[in-house]
């Protein structure tokens, strides 16, 4: 991807891919100044939300699957996406797991 940019543009994205910090996304010489305050927030995302259960519900059928020390197991190199498109018949390996889809469970402050 990045070679077929021209040079300038390549070499202004891999400066700027050198300032920012691949962890968090600030630059990093702001997110390592010990003396720069940080305040976590809290957000909602039902893609990640849907994302998330739909690795936890795989993990959970395949938790008990044993592999030897050099052997593959299902889930190595396998990750989940989510899409807005319904899944067609066969193609839904979570769904056809569960019959339902995941709540969220309701936090009292």
């Amino acid at each position: 991807m990045w070679d077929d940019l021209p040079d300038e543009k390549r070499e202004l994205l891999l400066a700027y891919d050198q300032l920012v910090c691949p962890q968090c996304g600030n630059l990093r010489e702001e997110c390592a100044d010990e003396t720069v305050e940080w305040h976590p927030r809290t957000d909602v995302c039902h893609a990640t939300a849907a994302q998330q259960w739909g690795q936890r519900v795989l993990q959970e059928k395949y938790a008990k699957v044993e592999a030897g020390p050099l052997e593959r197991r299902y889930l190595d190199a396998r990750w989940v996406y989510v899409t807005r498109q319904e899944p067609t018949e066969g193609d839904d390996e979570i769904g056809d797991l569960l019959e339902w889809q995941p709540q969220a469970s309701k936090v009292e402050d």
